[in-house]
């Protein structure tokens, strides 16, 4: 099974909620999940791959396999992504500006990006020159 990195999203079963929502991996000793906490409700609670009473494995593969299966951005289509884009326009990168999918971000320390997917409600991926990086946004 594959090793899950903090930090991650996963499905998981949200105590509070009562629902199984994407979670953000908190703890993970060795391979397995210890703590997690709600991307909706932001409760932090222990890993709970399902709902109680049915098998957590099924859910735990799922996700991984939906983790693996997104293509990443790559460095080379940088260049193909600022095609057309005025950098003058760029936004100035802060935890608490909202960015959707295309904007243009100049960053203090990664320089001028785009915005190439939204992870969840709080974090970006953004295509740089030198790769992609995953950012916080939309904090409040």
């Amino acid at each position: 099974m594959d090793s899950f990195k903090v930090g991650s999203n996963i499905d998981a079963w949200c105590t509070k909620c009562k629902l199984v929502l994407a979670h953000t991996i908190e703890a993970v000793a060795g391979s397995v999940i210890k703590r997690v906490h709600c991307n909706t409700c932001r409760g932090k609670h222990q890993f709970k791959g399902s709902e109680p009473g049915t098998k957590t494995s099924a859910i735990i593969v799922k996700s991984a396999k939906v983790a693996k299966a997104k293509p990443k951005a790559k460095a080379n289509d940088f260049s193909r992504l600022m095609r057309g884009k005025n950098a003058a326009l760029a936004s100035p990168y802060s935890i608490n500006k909202h960015f959707s999918r295309g904007d243009l971000i100049n960053h203090s320390l990664f320089g001028m990006g785009v915005v190439v997917e939204q992870k969840d409600v709080q974090k970006i991926e953004v295509l740089f020159e030198g790769g992609a990086k995953i950012l916080i946004h939309a904090r409040a």
